[in-house]
């Protein structure tokens, strides 16, 4: 379990929230919600340990997460972020290997296992017919897609996931969605997912925290947040519900 306790966030120049508390436990998926500027990227980076809070703690499996080595938290937490290098000028494959460092032996060296979860994730995301490639020709869409390929194969026990569906064309959005949700319910991993689409969440999201403007935040099951009422106020919006096989789903009045 990751367990954030009485954390504080801040920006240059400003505050973001103050003695937020939240749990993730094995099997759940989160989304986190936010209008632009509400610190859903800085509260991401601060629960996957890239920073650290301005106050409060943050605790892996009853460890303190600012303590884990690095390459043994690089087994347990996976972050897709949201903006990419660009100067990375390998294969389709040699990106995606790149996950795989965290189990690599002695200096850096990789075996055949580790060439095998890389391809069964670009298969994954339909991306296998890519693995020679060089990534700086594909195109926006694509490099996602591989991306997000490279953290399937990192296989962290936490997927910490900065807009996963941007770039990504209808097809592809149902198919990683589909993908993280089936990690979280038939393998046990823990899913956070930063997005903005209301389509997605109430459908594939079993808990949501909501980062209202003025430092407010509310967590829990998503069955309960993820309201009419609740997103009106969140996003400052109007909105109409469609009631679908698959339940309500709301879009802008």
């Amino acid at each position: 379990m990751l367990r954030a306790e009485k954390i504080s966030l801040s920006v240059p120049g400003r505050s973001l929230y103050r003695d937020l508390d939240i749990e993730l436990r094995p099997g759940q998926c989160w989304c986190i919600l936010g209008c632009n500027g509400s610190g859903k990227t800085t509260l991401l980076h601060a629960l996957s340990g890239l920073t650290r809070p301005a106050a409060g703690s943050i605790e892996l499996d009853g460890l303190a997460l600012s303590g884990l080595p690095a390459k043994a938290a690089a087994r347990k937490i996976g972050v897709l972020l949201q903006d990419e290098s660009p100067n990375f000028w390998g294969t389709v494959l040699e990106y995606v290997l790149l996950g795989r460092f965290p189990y690599a032996h002695g200096l850096g060296r990789l075996h055949g296992e580790d060439e095998i979860a890389a391809r069964l994730a670009l298969q994954a995301m339909d991306m296998a017919g890519h693995a020679g490639r060089y990534l700086n020709t594909l195109s926006g869409g694509e490099r996602q897609r591989v991306r997000i390929a490279m953290v399937l194969a990192q296989d962290p026990d936490y997927f910490f996931l900065d807009e996963p569906l941007q770039h990504l064309d209808l097809a592809h959005q149902l198919a990683v969605m589909e993908i993280f949700r089936a990690q979280a319910r038939e393998r046990g991993k823990t899913v956070v997912m930063v997005l903005h689409d209301t389509l997605w969440p109430g459908r594939y999201c079993d808990h949501a925290l909501l980062l209202h403007d003025g430092g407010r935040a509310v967590g829990g099951e998503a069955s309960a947040l993820l309201t009419r009422d609740e997103l009106q106020t969140l996003y400052r919006c109007a909105l109409h519900t469609l009631e679908t096989p698959l339940g309500p789903y709301f879009v802008p009045a």
